[in-house]
């Protein structure tokens, strides 16, 4: 899983997108060979959510621009590595989000990658020694459901987390 999509998934269940967003832009909005024409400045390192397309509906960040004029020509990444992460398609009206996104959110999403990724999203076993026997079973909720990096990391995700949301990303 690439860091834009974990990044989504992690904002949608803490939903938090309300504290992240700093601004919006609506407009036409056309992707065309791995780069991006939209409304509004903006800067490498910068990450947005697009929305109202067909198909690249989603968090991205900024990686570079070919243009910086008002409603640029911007190349957008996953976070992970510098490969191109849009489909063509033709315009559409859409809308940008701007979101400012910490760095410790940042790398605390990464830990979470890296927890379902060494895990085989299976989660952490539990050892037990009985009469110099040694035996493992896999972590479980009390209804004997596994346990996932939402219960893992819940303490540390509870500084982001919010009861209510008026952004949908």
């Amino acid at each position: 899983m690439k860091l834009n999509q974990q990044l989504l998934i992690v904002i949608r269940y803490l939903r938090c997108a309300d504290d992240m967003l700093t601004g919006e832009e609506s407009g036409e909005i056309s992707i065309n060979n791995g780069s991006v024409s939209m409304p509004g400045d903006y800067i490498a390192g910068e990450w947005i959510s697009i929305s109202g397309s067909r198909l690249n509906d989603g968090i991205y960040v900024i990686t570079g621009a070919e243009s910086e004029d008002d409603g640029g020509i911007y190349l957008l990444g996953n976070g992970t590595d510098d490969e191109s992460v849009l489909r063509d398609e033709p315009p559409f009206a859409g809308l940008v989000l701007r979101l400012r996104i910490d760095n410790a959110f940042l790398e605390l999403i990464k830990e979470i990658m890296d927890f379902e990724s060494s895990a085989g999203k299976t989660m952490p076993y539990t050892s037990e020694t009985v009469i110099g026997l040694h035996s493992w079973t896999k972590g479980q909720k009390a209804d004997g459901t596994p346990i996932g990096w939402a219960e893992i990391y819940k303490d540390r995700l509870a500084p982001y987390r919010r009861m209510f949301t008026e952004v949908k990303i």
